[in-house]
């Protein structure tokens, strides 16, 4: 077949030069509509379902109607957070001693857990020295602080005393505390090459590292956390000193979305203490204005905090209360902070007032127990206090006569000119040094030759890589002995797995300059109209990219537009929602935007990358119905492209043909390579392996596909093997309709 010349070389600025006009974009659209709102849409689509869920609740006053709700809860928790530990595992873990270290009438023994097959923890049991009989046990979670369990956070602010000093207060009132390293944290670093280097931390890094693979898969990153708890608490349940009746779990920070989560599934943790998570996500998630933090409350938090499909409407809809409510009536203890500047005090007083009716149902309304320090986000005296007594109290352990008081309390506080701040000084707790409590020999369980006769400990890459692997093996399968059949699959599911949801009513905000689409509830799609000055030109190109042209640091999208109106076409340059200057895809603004409207999308079954292809559908639409050009092809860049081409496989009449440039050709590279572009998030589609890859789409779109430039998850040029091997095939379902280049230059054929 003979292709049109859109597929024209787009690597090189064209030597001619033809004046153009265009209609610009303006700054505001008409009314409530903003290129810019796609956050405040997205959260404007969580609210209805939340406020519903809350009314259902709020309406349940027997204890019937409460074990009922929780009969609902209860497996969409499961979903959430697990899979788990099969119930028929064997009764203790695999373990390696690694020595036992003495302290000021405690001893901790060093351990390495085995929680997956070939993949540990390093963990702290820690002992009170010449205790008589069982004893009550606490598995102690850390927040994200980077030495994990080991940290002396004395000269911190927020958190003074550290994990330490909590670990040091609970041994030395009789309970036996293990403590554990959580992923990317302490000597369980999976990305030290991204970070520094060993024993230099970016937890939150490495969690959303990790979380974005996961996510491809399916499951929910929550899901590696929960693991390692159940199997930890095996640990504590077999111990010879533990009574395995009296269990609990505490935790603050990410140390308390630990605890919330853990003790929401698992049976066998009797107390619970959960500090300065407690919230509702109408607050987490509820954006501000324009001159504050891009979020209200604890808004995008890393990885394994978002929770996928929790908003769905073919589901009960779930929310942080749920987490207290499926406890009812065991002893829960939730822990606010005043000046709380992650989860705003607001949320957690709601969620709380929400949760103690399910208690009181349930015979037990003093299990719910509360405690607010001024201060802000973080594990401080009056809380820490709190805690003490409640799981002294509530597990039935005051053997030690030391009651709730701190034992190494805040004295006094003086600024620190080289901090910035007040320093708290302390008395000098019994704090163990950092190397003493080191578990392996290397300072990483991936590399530490005591594991797996000296080959380490398996990364949480090579696990999901196993998950992955299964999946993938699934589409190769469909790709070769029923071809037809996948393909019609991916036709008539692609749009629930992407979360699409077309609408084309009352299209056109305004027709004359600025022309302005509407888009994704309150945003607006911009068309910036690019022609020759020469007059009516019959064949339009709709060009799309993470950059807008005229944005900062956009050349090479003005200098390729430039290059397709010189060749004589009319080029739709189409900003789609949230990708302005400033917006979704604005990398200065990764950290806030861009996850916040990734969390809430996954949350609601959807998808940017759905949300998109809908504004692409739309495009075309408009482009194919007022304009009088011809549409020739849609042209996607890099980041766009699986959007471009989801729009090609739900609405192929309107997308005549598919040119893509630059991007990354699959979702298996995504998950199979270690390391892959973190700018990658916005690619993201919840579970999208178990349906479909990119390649598969080219196959099931009804129109021309050429490719240039495919890279892999580190967005390196494939070698001619691997692009042989990715689109093999769309190259034997479309043959002559699929082109490939192995380089951005399309040359006409």
């Amino acid at each position: 077949m003979r292709w049109p010349l859109v597929f024209l070389s787009v690597s090189c600025v064209s030597s001619s030069s033809s004046e153009r006009t265009a209609v610009k974009v303006g700054a505001e659209p008409p009314g409530r509509y903003s290129s810019s709102n796609l956050v405040q849409s997205l959260y404007d689509d969580i609210l209805p379902a939340l406020a519903e869920r809350h009314s259902t609740v709020l309406n349940l006053s027997t204890p019937a109607q409460w074990q009922e709700r929780q009969a609902v809860v209860r497996p969409r928790l499961e979903a959430l957070l697990g899979p788990f530990p099969s119930a028929n595992r064997s009764a203790t873990p695999k373990t390696i001693e690694r020595g036992t270290v003495t302290g000021s009438g405690f001893t901790v023994q060093k351990l390495l857990v085995e929680t997956r097959p070939r993949y540990f923890v390093p963990s702290a049991l820690w002992l009170p020295q010449n205790h008589s009989g069982a004893l009550p046990a606490i598995l102690y979670a850390v927040g994200h602080e980077g030495p994990g369990f080991r940290w002396n956070g004395s000269d911190d602010w927020q958190n003074p005393g550290g994990d330490q000093i909590v670990q040091i207060n609970l041994v030395k009132r009789g309970f036996a505390v293990l403590s554990f390293d959580p992923l990317g944290q302490g000597e369980r670093q999976m990305y030290p090459d991204l970070t520094g280097g060993l024993g230099s931390y970016k937890s939150t890094f490495e969690h959303e590292f990790i979380a974005r693979q996961i996510f491809l898969t399916g499951q929910s990153a929550a899901s590696f956390w929960v693991w390692d708890m159940f199997i930890l608490m095996d640990i504590l349940r077999e111990h010879p000193d533990v009574d395995p009746s009296r269990l609990g779990d505490a935790g603050c920070s990410g140390g308390g979305m630990q605890v919330a989560y853990h003790a929401a599934v698992d049976p066998r943790v009797s107390v619970a203490s959960i500090a300065c998570y407690t919230s509702m996500f109408k607050v987490d998630f509820a954006p501000n204005g324009p001159d504050t933090a891009p979020m209200g409350g604890g808004g995008p938090a890393d990885g394994e905090q978002t929770w996928p499909l929790a908003f769905a409407s073919d589901a009960a809809t779930l929310d942080k209360p749920d987490l207290i409510e499926i406890r009812a009536p065991r002893p829960t203890q939730v822990l606010l902070t005043t000046l709380d500047q992650c989860f705003p005090i607001a949320g957690g007083r709601e969620a709380i007032a929400e949760s103690r009716p399910a208690f009181a149902a349930l015979g037990s309304p003093s299990n719910l127990a509360t405690h607010e320090a001024v201060h802000w986000h973080g594990y401080v005296n009056g809380n820490r206090e709190a805690a003490y007594g409640f799981l002294m109290e509530m597990l039935n352990n005051t053997s030690s006569g030391l009651g709730s008081k701190e034992l190494y309390n805040v004295t006094k506080s003086v600024y620190d000119p080289t901090l910035g701040y007040n320093r708290n000084i302390m008395p000098s707790p019994p704090y163990l040094p950092g190397e003493q409590l080191a578990v392996t020999s290397t300072g990483c369980v991936t590399s530490a030759p005591e594991i797996n006769n000296g080959n380490g400990s398996l990364s949480v890459h090579d696990v999901v890589v196993d998950i992955a692997q299964r999946q993938i093996s699934r589409l190769e399968t469909l790709r070769n002995t029923d071809p037809s059949n996948f393909i019609r699959n991916i036709r008539s599911t692609a749009a629930a797995v992407a979360g699409m949801k077309p609408t084309f009513e009352e299209l056109i905000l305004t027709r004359k300059s600025p022309i302005l689409l509407r888009g994704e509830g309150r945003c607006t799609i911009s068309l910036d109209v690019h022609q020759s000055s020469g007059g009516d030109v019959q064949n339009a190109v709709i060009y799309v990219s993470g950059t807008p042209s005229e944005a900062p640091n956009s050349s090479y999208h003005a200098n390729r537009i430039e290059e397709l109106v010189s060749a004589g076409y009319t080029v739709v340059e189409a900003v789609l929602c949230g990708l302005e200057s400033g917006g979704v895809y604005d990398h200065s603004n990764k950290s806030t935007q861009n996850r916040a409207a990734a969390d809430l999308a996954q949350g609601l079954n959807r998808s940017i990358v759905g949300i998109h292809a809908v504004d692409v559908m739309r495009v075309a639409h408009f482009v194919n119905t007022t304009q009088r050009q011809r549409l020739l092809a849609v042209l996607a860049h890099d980041q766009l492209a699986s959007a471009v081409l989801h729009a090609a496989v739900v609405h192929p009449v309107a997308v005549p043909a598919v040119v893509v440039v630059g991007a990354v050709a699959s979702y298996e590279s995504v998950v199979l390579s270690r390391l892959y572009s973190l700018q990658d998030d916005y690619r993201q589609i919840f579970g999208v392996l178990r349906h479909y890859d990119i390649p598969d789409l080219i196959a099931a779109a009804g129109a021309p596909v050429f490719v240039a430039g495919a890279t892999d998850a580190v967005h390196e040029t494939l070698s001619f093997a691997d692009a042989t091997r990715i689109y093999r095939f769309p190259q034997r379902i479309l043959s002559e309709r699929f082109r490939l280049s192995l380089n951005s230059t399309m040359t006409e054929t």
